[in-house]
């Protein structure tokens, strides 16, 4: 039989378009968009904001139901407590920082804002 090849999606700037062959990097917030620059992704801030904050809510409510799960309701309380201190600490913040791509596609410094 044929053996069909699966076309992987390559990711792309979501600014100015440019492919994985520029070394992208992703939003650290939520880790679903991918920028090939600084100014890109300060560019789209605006826009990408409020889906970056309810994706790190989301995150981080996910992660405190399953921190929870068998310590009792104390523990969920208090989870739940941190995940909204930590999004709310985040809304005050700028943008997240990039970090690089998980295809390993360049990088651009070892700083911890840009990787």
């Amino acid at each position: 039989g044929e053996e069909e090849e699966e076309e992987e999606e390559v990711p792309r700037c979501a600014v100015c378009g440019s492919d994985g062959r520029v070394g992208l990097m992703r939003c650290k917030g939520c880790r679903e968009v991918h920028y090939c620059s600084e100014a890109c992704q300060k560019e789209h801030w605006k826009v990408h904001k409020p889906a970056c904050r309810a994706a790190q809510r989301a995150a981080a409510a996910a992660a405190a139901e399953a921190t929870a799960e068998g310590q009792g309701e104390a523990a969920e309380a208090a989870a739940a407590g941190e995940a909204e201190e930590a999004a709310d600490a985040s809304a005050r913040s700028d943008a997240p920082p990039l970090e690089r791509d998980d295809s390993g596609s360049g990088s651009k410094s070892d700083d911890g804002v840009l990787v």
